[in-house]
Formats: C-alpha cells, sequence, structure tokens
C-alpha cells in the first residue's frame, strides 16, 4: 500500500514493514501492534493509517510523523465486530468499511454499524469490498458476492442470474467491469 507521502506501507505474516524510499522501520506486537499478521491496510482523508490483523483487531495509527510510531486499538462502543479481518476500505463519502470474520462493518465519524446474514448479507465472513464507480458497495464473502446501495443487500445472482458460492476479491476495470475472484469456482 501507498500512503500520501510515498511511503510504501506491506504487511506480513511477521507485522508492518513501512519503507519511506530510504529506510526500512519494521513494527510488530513487540513495539505496539496488536498481530503480527497484517491482512489490509488503508489511510483515511485525515491521514490515519488503519491496519487490519488477523487475531488482533484493528490497529490505527494517527501520527505518521513521530519519531516512534504507537498504534492504538479501534474499539467501537457497544458493537462487538470481532478481532479477524480481511479488508479496510474508505469509501468516497469518507466511511470506513471493514470486512471481517462477523460480517461488515461501517464506520461513520463516531458511529459503528455490524452488517452479517441478520441485516440481509450474503455470508458471514467478508474477504473484499469495493466501491464502483456509482458509489455501489460490493462486498465477496464466503457465500458469494452482494451489492450493498445504502439500503439494502442484493445477492450478485439476482442481478445477473449466475451463482457465486465464494468469492475472494472484487476490482473494476477503467469501463465499470467488475472481475470477482473466487475459490474453486
Amino acid at each position: 500500500y501507498e500512503d500520501a507521502k510515498g511511503n510504501i506501507w506491506i504487511g506480513t505474516y511477521d507485522g508492518l514493514v513501512i519503507y519511506d524510499g530510504k529506510d526500512l522501520r519494521i513494527y510488530n506486537t513487540d513495539n505496539g501492534l496488536n498481530s503480527n499478521v497484517i491482512k489490509s491496510i488503508c489511510e483515511d482523508a485525515l491521514g490515519k493509517i488503519w491496519i487490519a490483523t488477523e487475531n488482533g483487531g484493528i490497529s490505527v495509527l494517527e501520527n505518521l510523523n513521530a519519531k516512534e510510531l504507537h498504534f492504538k486499538s479501534f474499539e467501537p462502543n457497544g458493537v462487538y465486530i470481532g478481532n479477524s479481518f480481511n479488508k479496510i476500505i474508505e469509501t468516497s463519502d469518507g466511511k470506513i468499511w471493514l470486512g471481517g470474520v462477523k460480517g461488515l462493518v461501517r464506520v461513520d465519524k463516531n458511529r459503528t454499524t455490524l452488517f452479517g446474514k441478520k441485516e440481509g448479507l450474503i455470508g458471514s465472513s467478508v474477504f473484499d469490498i469495493h466501491e464502483d464507480i456509482k458509489g455501489n458497495i460490493w462486498v465477496a464473502t464466503d457465500e458469494g458476492v452482494c451489492l450493498f446501495d445504502g439500503k439494502v443487500f442484493t445477492p450478485f445472482s439476482t442481478l445477473y442470474n449466475f451463482d457465486i458460492a465464494k468469492a475472494t476479491s472484487i476490482e473494476e476495470d477503467q469501463a465499470g467491469n467488475l472481475w470477482i475472484g473466487t475459490h474453486g469456482q
């Protein structure tokens, strides 16, 4: 991942590597990360770096200019969102979206919402999240793909009469076509 200042962030199974063009800095649980298994990295519009981990929740870094980086745990008030995450994105409206083993999480300022099967999400584990050029949210889960228009989830199979059992990634090309990576299909 490349941040706004040109730093390269590399998530590994042994921690986080930051390369500033000259030096490599390595961070892990010994110096503040919640977990050594880094799954996704995202910089928000305010310059905060969000780090999705496996079994360690979300770490947030607010001051990149500090000599020593201090990672904070993201802990929403009153909502248990799990501790294993696969993907973090910030959408064009400034919301942070987290995909993990408990479902899809939307962070909007101080309000956190968890979407699971009860709310219409297809599947319980989210592997990828993508905002398309129209502002829709596409979600790849352990049971398929669905579209979230801000109000309801619609299964991919309903939209396109094509079923996807397990989706692991979603990308969009310049023409607006979605490309979906699957597991075994």
